[in-house]
């Protein structure tokens, strides 16, 4: 894909980590969710999500590295 006239590419910015999101980041943004919210858009609620066992987390953390 070519960008388009114009266009610029953006410069890294060392400040941001794009290193592969840890299962202890998952785990960490999971504890910090709050209970009693609405659903997102997917219907999931996040107690769901928090509550599940290590296998969630994992699964989670595969999930987020191949969309990260």
């Amino acid at each position: 894909m070519e960008l388009e006239e114009g266009a610029k590419v953006a410069e890294l910015d060392p400040l941001i980590d794009c290193s592969d999101i840890s299962e202890a980041e998952v785990a960490t943004a999971l504890r910090r969710m709050k209970n009693n919210k609405a659903a997102g858009i997917c219907n999931i609620p996040a107690e769901l999500l928090k509550y599940g066992d290590s296998s969630c987390t994992e699964w989670l953390t595969r999930v987020f590295q191949v969309a990260w």
